[in-house]
Parts: C-alpha cells; structure tokens; sequence
C-alpha cells in the first residue's frame, strides 16, 4: 500500500512539473519556461521527454519573438532603436549559452530536441556601433547649452555618455566630454556665516558651526566649500544668518516637604540582661511595634537655556537672485532635578529615591558653555537643511 502511494505521488508530481512547463509556453512565458525546464535536466543522464520537447518549444517560440522584435524595431529605422536592438541580441545570446551545455539534447526516450542559434556577435557589434554613436551625438548636441550654463543639459550628457559604457569602455573622446559635463553639471556651494544678532558673537562659535565635512554633504551633483577655492566657480551662496543668540538667567526652585511611612517592626524580646527569651517550646518570643519613618526632603529644580535663531538663506551668485530661505531655531537646556534627605531613608518613595543625586554640588554651566552647546546643535540641523536640498 505504501509503495503505491509513493508511485502515485510520483506520478502526481511529474504531471504537475510536465504541466507547468507547457502552461509557461503557453502563457507565454518562454524564458521562465526554458530555465524551468534546464534546471530539471541539468546533471540528469535520463532525461524527461516532456521537459526536452518543452524547453526545445519555449527556445524556437522564444527566439521567434525578439526576431520579431529586432525586425520591428529596424523598420522604424529610428537611431534611438539600436540600444533596444542591442539588448534584444544580448538576450538571445543568454538565452543560447543557457542550453549549450545541456546539447545534444536527447530524452531517456530517444527524443531529440532541435534548436536553430542565431549569429549573434557580429550584429551585436553592429548595434552597439549604432546605439554609441546615437548616445554620443545626442551628447554632443546638450554640450552646446551647457557650456553656456544650463546644468540640466550638461547632466543629460553625462547620462547619455555613461550609457556608451555598456557597449564600450573607450570610444572617441568620450572620457574628456564626460569630464568636462560632469565639471558643468556640478552646482558648487559655499557654506558661510554671518552674524546678524545684536550680541558679540565668540570666534569658536562660528569655528564649532563651521566645522562640518564637506565631504558628508557632497552629492552626485552637489559640491560644497567651506572657502573659495582658486579656479573653482561658486554656483550658489549658503549663508547663515544667525539673528538672534539669548542665554537665559540661572533658575533655581527650591522646595521642602516631609515624607512618612508606617511599618510594622518585629523584635526579639530579650530579658534585663539581654538575653532571649523563649517560649514552652524554645522558640524565641517576638513582639511586633508599629513605627513611623520620617524623612526631610529638599527638592531643588535648576534650569538654563540658550536659544540660537536664523535663517539658512540660498542665493544665486551669479544673478544674486534670493532662491530659497528656511528659518532655524535651536535649543541647548541645562535641566536638573534633585533631592536631598535627612531622617530615614526608608520613608522616602520610590519617587523621591529616584532623585536622591549629590550632584546639587556641581553649578550651573556657564553662559559660554550652553551657548557651544547650542552652536554644535545649530550645527547639526544646517546640515540636515544642507542635504534636503537639490541643487
């Protein structure tokens, strides 16, 4: 009974693979059907007949397709069509060296697949031949606006010259015009800061914001500088403009208020001289007394702030044009909450215990000390603002 289901498990299992094959062809799906098909054969010495007559099907169907595709697309006789042309014979050749290794293809049966490769390599030169010059005159053409200015021209020619590199590595002069659209395209910004607060700004605040990695916001198409470089054009200027700098007076609440706690105590009762007594059965007398804790508690809250605003403000250096502005606004809060005791310990809540710190010693920091502290979060948010923006 057992070997009878196995059987029919078997045979249930090979008309399922045998079906999904013919349902790939006849969905269409000729490739699917082919690495199916291949990867069932591969390494098996009898090999099923209705996996060789599927894969020999999906290949003849298959390459009949992009045949098909190759005519269409040469009887438009348009430039832009030879890329197209190009990966279509690419996926041909794929498609034959997934099965050469497989060749002579024959079932366990006695059946023979035929298959009919097409010559691919030399109109595949031919395409790649077309499709670089296509991409390296439309090149040529966008260089013109940019090298009057126009960045997004000069973007399109580096991505119309990057696209010869899939056929060849070195073609004409295509390795100094990508140089040369790359350079045009870049938008080059110079970070600085002005000091625009009716306060006496300290040198190290602006050195702490300006200490950024340029290297950290440079994009494909973004470059940034911290100072005018010889020979390098600034596109557009990033100044911000700190208009407001406030430290807050030290703050300092003070509260006292007692905290108490009933407990229950157990003792061993002891004699005059100390000794324990114990009970008929020697066991040791207790007596239990009801207590109450007492704590003092201080509770002392200290705050300080500084606040830093402005506005991060991009303008075009070349027509001085403002082109766009954000305002920003940072906070450095020194905030301590503590508590100190006398009395019992035990009274105390877990709250209150939470608090106990002794670092009710250590001041408040100094009006210098928040403001750094602000500057390296003012820091941090320009460069946030730095990198949202697509210039």
């Amino acid at each position: 009974m057992k070997k009878y289901i196995y059987t029919l498990a078997a045979a249930t299992l090979f008309l399922v693979s045998c079906k999904s094959v013919d349902k790939m062809v006849e969905q269409g799906k000729y490739d699917e059907a082919i690495i199916f098909a291949a990867d069932k054969m591969e390494g098996e010495e009898n090999k099923k007949t209705k996996y060789v007559m599927g894969l020999e099907e999906a290949f003849a169907k298959s390459t009949k397709k992009d045949l098909d595709r190759i005519q269409f697309l040469s009887s438009q006789e348009k430039e832009e069509n030879w890329s197209r042309i190009y990966f279509t014979f690419e996926k041909i050749k794929r498609r034959q060296e997934r099965i050469t290794p497989l060749l002579p293809l024959v079932s366990k049966d006695g059946y023979k697949a035929e298959f009919q490769f097409v010559k691919v390599n030399e109109r595949m030169k031919n395409a790649a031949d077309g499709a670089s010059a296509y991409y390296y005159n439309k090149s040529l053409d966008l260089m013109v606006p940019a090298r009057k200015g126009d960045k997004l021209a000069a973007r399109s020619a580096v991505q119309n010259l990057e696209k010869i590199e899939y056929f060849y590595s070195d073609y004409r002069d295509k390795k100094q015009l990508l140089d040369e659209a790359y350079f045009l395209g870049t938008t080059r910004v110079l970070v600085k800061m002005k000091n625009e607060a009716h306060v006496i700004m300290p040198q190290s605040f602006e050195q702490e914001v300006l200490g950024i990695s340029v290297r950290d916001l440079n994009s494909r198409w973004t470059e940034y500088f911290l100072e005018q470089a010889n020979g390098v054009p600034i596109d557009v200027i990033a100044e911000l403009q700190v208009t407001d700098i406030a430290v807050s007076p030290n703050s300092e609440f003070v509260n006292h208020y007692r905290e108490t706690k009933d407990i229950t105590e157990e003792q061993v009762q002891t004699d005059s001289q100390g000794r324990i007594l114990k009970d008929s059965l020697g066991n040791d007398i207790k007596v239990f007394t009801n207590k109450t804790l007492t704590a003092h508690v201080t509770e002392v809250r200290r705050n300080k702030e500084a606040m830093v605003r402005g506005q991060l403000l991009f303008t075009d250096k070349l027509t001085n044009e403002h082109m766009y502005s954000r305002p920003i606004q940072v906070e450095a809060a020194f905030d301590e909450w503590f508590c100190t005791y006398n009395g019992d310990r035990r009274a105390l809540s877990r709250k209150t215990r939470n608090r106990i710190s002794p670092s009710y010693n250590v001041g408040f920091p100094s009006d210098f000390d928040l403001t750094m502290e602000a500057a390296a979060t003012l820091k941090d948010e320009m460069k946030r603002e730095l990198r949202r923006q697509t210039l």
